[in-house]
């Protein structure tokens, strides 16, 4: 069994042209040129090149459920704004009920009655007495 040393700084450094032993190096001089990632995406390589497609449907599904996705966001939204107007439509409905039933209730007092009869003039005049309730055991009576 042959022991192998390491390099240590106690050791003499060794040559350029050899490597220490346990190391490894990649191999530079074959190794093929990589392309800016950018220039390749903006140039559409990577769609051409084979590991990409592979994934040709995946991406596809990616990009239908990205449209769909912002669909239900304007779709809410339109939602959201048609909402808010019904709100304040209902307010305005509500304001305006109010307002007309009080000007009823102020319209249908006696004091307000009798003095749109006498502005109108029209010749009414109120009995002194109260009407009074006749039921069926006074009629049998007389």
């Amino acid at each position: 069994m042959v022991s192998r040393k390491r390099h240590t700084s106690e050791q003499q450094p060794l040559p350029k042209d050899v490597k220490p032993t346990g190391m490894v190096q990649p191999d530079v001089t074959n190794r093929p040129r990589r392309k800016g990632a950018v220039k390749g995406v903006l140039s559409g390589e990577v769609l051409v090149s084979s590991p990409a497609k592979k994934h040709y449907t995946f991406a596809l599904y990616v990009c239908l459920l990205i449209i769909l996705y912002m669909g239900y966001i304007f779709n809410s939204h339109r939602l959201q704004r048609e909402q808010i107007e019904c709100r304040i439509e209902l307010q305005k409905s509500r304001a305006r009920a109010l307002l007309y039933s009080s000007e009823k209730i102020s319209a249908s007092r006696h004091s307000n009655i009798t003095s749109e009869i006498e502005k109108r003039g029209i010749n009414i005049k109120e009995w002194p007495t109260p009407p009074q309730t006749i039921g069926k055991d006074e009629t049998k009576k007389r």
